[in-house]
């Protein structure tokens, strides 16, 4: 109770609170990435390196596709975004992984306000946004982000921006807001495929919600993202011979639906079990390559479709464990507590409240969009729970908004 009444004193200054908590998340972040060295600290982020360093020597946006690492060609594997991020600042500072981790601390300090203007936007107190806040700037799973050169933290800033954009344009006469919104979900599905999956249901949003030109709107949102996408899709139809936005949804289908595929698993399947997947060399270019994956995926869902319903499923529920694994990286009995102790209570929370604030509920819809339509993706490809992780900054607003309601109300009892 001590540190409510902190609270509570402070939102007498909300701004002045706030600049306090992010100037701390801050410092969280940047003790944390410069305890991690200039070395690779995690798989993938190899690959979002090399294609980095591969850009600024003008190769391209190339990485090595075999599975021997012995050829390295055009990709469109790795969304794009990350790895440009990446290769501006290798041209400023030197291919120095340190200063893209505190890039990503910089960034990542921006959910801490996107935290509290999202609540306050959507009605609640000031000292409902300052607790979603200070659960963000503490959260150890956004903490760890920044330190993974993974796509989750920048994913999570550019669709909490969307979000707040959305919410504040759904008053106004003007598109401004949505044309922002669009390209600023342009950006995040460069970073995070997944995101085109939102697309269609953030539009619906928009058209029931907003109050003025919604028409105009909806129209002004789609097209200030297909501006941002269309390059990317048009240079993999020149590079791979396919206007795709990602080759990895294909790869993901074949693998997550393999016979030893489990809920879990994930893409973590041996690749030598296909005799057509010896054709994939470098010989073969990656679009052709994507093509053959997406052939033997919707084979063996064709051939086991009841299998497919009841792993969907098992991977629709992994989606949302309770102890995530942000980096591909074993989680034992610490981790699982730290998951259980901090996301467990906002996702309760923040469902029990979405269920029962009825008078928010449309407005507090567009939030949950993001997490539903990337869990539909993952069912029926890979459940990867990291790919939940940018939105659960939702689920710590929601519980903020559930516990102020709480302590507001027992405090209204006490007087």
């Amino acid at each position: 109770m001590r540190l409510w009444a902190t609270v509570k004193t402070a939102t007498k200054t909300p701004q002045t609170a706030l600049i306090l908590i992010a100037l701390a998340a801050l410092l969280f972040r940047l003790v944390y990435v410069l305890s991690l060295g200039n070395s690779v600290q995690w798989p993938d982020e190899r690959e979002y390196h090399f294609i980095a360093v591969s850009l600024i020597e003008g190769k391209g946006y190339s990485a090595f596709r075999d599975f021997n690492a012995t050829a390295c060609g055009p990709t469109a594997y790795r969304a794009p975004a990350l790895p440009a991020v990446m290769a501006a600042l290798y041209v400023v500072f030197g291919p120095n992984l340190q200063v893209a981790r505190i890039f990503q601390a910089i960034i990542g300090t921006l959910l801490v306000v996107l935290a509290y203007l999202i609540c306050t936007e959507l009605g609640y107190p000031s000292r409902a946004g300052l607790l979603a806040a200070l659960v963000v700037s503490v959260y150890p799973y956004y903490i760890y982000c920044v330190g993974a050169l993974y796509p989750i933290t920048i994913t999570a800033v550019l669709v909490a921006t969307a979000v707040l954009l959305l919410l504040k344009g759904r008053n106004r006469t003007d598109v401004k807001l949505e044309s922002a919104a669009g390209f600023s979900l342009g950006a995040a599905a460069l970073a995070f495929g997944h995101v085109v999956a939102s697309m269609p249901f953030v539009a619906f949003w928009i058209a029931r919600l907003k109050l003025k030109n919604k028409g105009l709107g909806t129209t002004a949102f789609l097209v200030a993202f297909i501006l941002v996408v269309t390059p990317w899709i048009v240079r993999n139809k020149i590079m791979l011979g396919r206007p795709v936005l990602s080759t990895a949804f294909a790869y993901n289908l074949c693998f997550g639906n393999h016979p030893q595929a489990k809920w879990d698993s994930g893409s973590r399947i041996s690749k030598l079990v296909y005799p057509e997947l010896e054709k994939h060399t470098a010989s073969m270019r990656e679009g052709e390559a994507a093509d053959l994956y997406m052939k033997i995926g919707i084979r063996q869902i064709r051939e086991r479709p009841v299998r497919f319903l009841v792993l969907s499923l098992g991977k629709a529920a992994n989606f949302w464990r309770l102890y995530p694994n942000p980096a591909a990286k074993s989680v034992g009995l610490t981790q699982k507590m730290v998951g259980a102790l901090t996301y467990g209570p906002a996702f309760l929370l923040g469902i029990v409240w979405f269920l029962l604030d009825r008078r928010r509920m449309a407005l507090n819809w567009l939030m949950l969009l993001f997490p539903i339509s990337w869990m539909a993706v993952a069912a029926v490809t890979v459940s990867v729970d990291r790919y939940r992780l940018p939105a659960d900054i939702y689920l710590i607003v929601l519980a903020s908004a559930a516990v102020d309601w709480w302590l507001a109300s027992r405090g209204a009892k006490r007087g």
